[in-house]
């Protein structure tokens, strides 16, 4: 454990290691070390190796794994129902830190070069003019069809207490728009702005009309509304395809090559593995020669050659006689087939 997803691979130095108390003594090559990591699978990870100790057979263990992978599916598949936004982001968010000033990595493409470029628009160059910038985004599933690079968004955008910083950006890009006090103001002037950055109403509608504009960029969509929340905007799919990775590496390959039915069926076996699982319950499949060619007992098959403390043995030396002219016999009998063969 864990088995590699693509077919022939072996993977090395991943293991755990429990205590007779059940405590976990070691654990080597998972990703609930990893930095970087979405804190959802560090979690999942850190609770289905308690699970494998449950049960007293190796489907009754699976059966108790996949309790702990069925739970996580369900908040994902139910879109993060009955957890507030906060823990969810703390679920999902991914974080990369950046070694090198965003300058410095040119034409490069990454989820977290993507999410710096992005913090310079929201909030300035000089947010990210030095190195060790701390990325936190979350994927999206917009623009449809554009790589994951281009779908980082930074979780910045959702932090109200940045707005102030942000709004002074995107004066400077455009002629940006509000509603106060519920009149319409249009203005280029930052002074004009700050005016009204006492009132609690301005700050609301400034929050929204930045998010907005900055969303509608970012997602391609001019159609984005002032109403479109953090869940809506989320690849849910890619995030379940995430946990299923991880849950077929620990749970459901090692389950199928144990002969243990998929525990988790909502996540399917790769191609691979059904095909091989296919051929082995498949009754009117070929043997290969290859199967037939297998090593056999790995006994050394006993000599006829006699000792010579054996010689004075009878019982033995009647069977070494017979063995003896039973090699004789089979000997002649190959001679007389090639002769009339030829």
């Amino acid at each position: 454990m864990p088995a590699a997803k693509e077919e022939g691979k072996r993977l090395k130095k991943r293991y755990a290691v429990f205590n007779f108390d059940g405590s976990l003594a070691e654990l080597k090559g998972f990703e609930v070390k990893r930095n970087g990591e979405l804190q959802l699978i560090k979690i999942f990870q850190s609770a289905v190796f308690e699970a494998f100790l449950g049960g007293s057979n190796l489907e009754e263990v699976y059966v108790s794994v996949a309790r702990v992978a069925d739970h996580w599916l369900d908040v994902l598949y139910a879109h993060g129902a009955g957890l507030h936004d906060e823990e969810l982001i703390d679920l999902l968010a991914e974080r990369r830190s950046m070694s090198r000033r965003l300058a410095d990595y040119g034409e490069q493409k990454s989820t977290s070069i993507s999410t710096a470029r992005r913090l310079a628009e929201f909030l300035g160059d000089s947010m990210v003019r030095d190195a060790g910038l701390n990325c936190r985004f979350v994927i999206s599933k917009q623009p449809e069809g554009a790589p994951i690079t281009d779908r980082a968004i930074p979780l910045a955008i959702f932090q109200p207490t940045l707005f102030p910083r942000s709004i002074s950006a995107l004066l400077h890009q455009s002629p940006f728009s509000i509603i106060v006090n519920p009149l319409l103001i249009q203005t280029t002037n930052l002074m004009h702005l700050l005016d009204f950055a006492s009132t609690h109403a301005f700050y609301a509608q400034a929050e929204t009309a930045v998010r907005r504009h900055f969303l509608r960029k970012w997602l391609r969509d001019p159609s984005v509304s002032s109403e479109l929340g953090f869940r809506d905007i989320l690849d849910w799919a890619y995030y379940i395809e995430r946990l299923n990775s991880t849950i077929q590496k620990i749970i459901t390959i090692p389950a199928a090559l144990q002969q243990v039915p998929n525990p988790v069926p909502r996540v399917s076996h790769p191609d691979w593995l059904l095909r091989r699982l296919a051929e082995k319950t498949d009754t009117r499949r070929q043997t290969r020669l290859t199967d037939m060619l297998l090593p056999g007992n790995s006994q050394k098959a006993e000599s006829h050659v006699i000792d010579i403390e054996d010689i004075a043995d009878d019982t033995k030396l009647e069977v070494y006689t017979f063995l003896i002219l039973s090699n004789s016999i089979h000997h002649q009998w190959s001679s007389c087939l090639k002769l009339e063969s030829n």
